[in-house]
C-alpha cells in the first residue's frame, strides 16, 4: 500500500526538501500551490495526509482543513504550518476549530515534523513496518 501525501504551499525550499524525503521513503506525493488547487488535487489524489501552509491564495489552509475534515468519505489527516499564530492558545484554537491534527510554526523543526508525519502514516498503515521517513 503506497501512502499518499498532499503538500499545499506556495514556493518554499523547506517543503521541497520534505517532498523529496517523502518520495525517497516510498510515499506518493502531489503538490498544490494554493487552496483551491489543493481541494481539486485532494478530490482526485485522495491523500492519506495533507500538509498545508495556512496563508494560501484562493482559500486559506484553515478553510481547506475545515472543508476536508467535514467532507463525507474523506479520512484525510491535516497538518498545518504558518508564520502566524505563534502563541500556544491560538494554535490550539485553530486546531480545534478547523479539524487539523497538528500545527507547526515556521521555521519549523524538521525533526519534530518528521516524527509527527511518520507516526500519523504508521497509524494509517500499521501492518507495514517498512514505512518510515528517513531523516
Amino acid at each position: 500500500m503506497s501512502l499518499r501525501v498532499l503538500l499545499v504551499y506556495p514556493p518554499d525550499p523547506q517543503f521541497e526538501d520534505l517532498k523529496a524525503a517523502l518520495e525517497q521513503a516510498g510515499y506518493l506525493t502531489q503538490t498544490a500551490g494554493n487552496g483551491i488547487d489543493g481541494l481539486k488535487v485532494c478530490c482526485e489524489f485522495r491523500p492519506h495526509l495533507i500538509i498545508s501552509e495556512v496563508l494560501l491564495s484562493g482559500i486559506d489552509g484553515l478553510e481547506l482543513s475545515s472543508r476536508i475534515s467535514k467532507a463525507e468519505g474523506f479520512h484525510t489527516q491535516v497538518i498545518l504550518y504558518t508564520q502566524s499564530y505563534r502563541d500556544a492558545k491560538s494554535r490550539e484554537e485553530t486546531i480545534n476549530k478547523h479539524g487539523a491534527l497538528h500545527y507547526f510554526v515556521k521555521p519549523f523543526q524538521k525533526g519534530a515534523l518528521w516524527e509527527v508525519v511518520t507516526n500519523l502514516l504508521k497509524e494509517i498503515n500499521p501492518q507495514n513496518e517498512k514505512v518510515t521517513v528517513k531523516r
